[in-house]
């Protein structure tokens, strides 16, 4: 198939999926695919409970140690975007696809973009409202899917409460991304060293779309399910 697509003498993105049970990550790139799905289908929910398939806070744990396996013309595909389905009837809605909250939604736009996944949104883009429009249309945050360097964002903290990652962008600056996986408004304290980044950053809140400081660590509240993504720029010194 990968030969007869670049025989085609046109751009087609070949997508490989057999929802990552032959790990296709180890070897769908060799074969021709520039994107190989890695886990079974998103519903629209936060996380299985039992009910069976994936919610986004499955496939992001899914995902979160395949990094080393996305690169430039090769992609970890996590499925598609859910965002503004709001428990929708159809595929999504199934095994327990009851909706999720705006803020389980930022989540997944953040995620997907933190780790370079294909980003193919599946609601009606004809009718959206506000809060979908922010999180589908947030420029700063689709930079990071984007960015040139073309780097799956690296998991440094895992735990029963917090996932930590940070992504490593072109031109020097890098991305961190802090979710909240519990199921309450909870208080980070991180220090920047703590992730392999030393030295003092500017610190740009990608959902509020400002800069709010400059330092060698973070603090403040997250609410449960939250993901807070700051674009750091490290401070030259002189």
């Amino acid at each position: 198939m990968a030969d007869a697509l670049r025989k085609s003498g046109r751009d087609i993105v070949f997508g490989a999926c057999e929802w990552g049970g032959r790990q296709p990550w180890k070897w769908a790139f060799v074969a021709g695919a520039q994107v190989w799905r890695t886990t079974g289908d998103v519903r629209d929910k936060w996380k299985d409970i039992g009910e069976g398939g994936c919610g986004i806070l499955d496939i992001i744990d899914q995902n979160a140690n395949l990094d080393r396996y996305a690169r430039v013309g090769g992609w970890n595909d996590m499925d598609m975007l859910i965002v503004g389905l709001y428990g929708k009837k159809g595929p999504s809605g199934d095994l327990g696809g009851i909706g999720c909250s705006d803020i389980e939604y930022q989540t997944q736009m953040s995620m997907w973009c933190m780790m370079s996944s294909p980003l193919a949104t599946s609601n009606d883009i004809r009718n959206m409202n506000d809060a979908t429009k922010k999180i589908l249309m947030n420029k700063e945050i689709i930079a990071l899917n984007q960015d040139l360097l073309g780097k799956q964002c690296e998991q440094k903290i895992q735990n029963d409460i917090w996932n930590v990652f940070t992504k490593e962008l072109s031109g020097g600056d890098y991305a961190v991304a802090i979710l909240n996986r519990g199921n309450e408004t909870a208080n980070m304290k991180l220090a920047f060293e703590e992730l392999g980044l030393s030295g003092k950053f500017e610190i740009r809140d990608l959902w509020e779309h400002k800069s709010i400081g400059k330092s060698k660590k973070w603090s403040g509240p997250i609410k449960k399910h939250e993901t807070k993504v700051f674009r750091l720029k490290k401070i030259a010194i002189r």
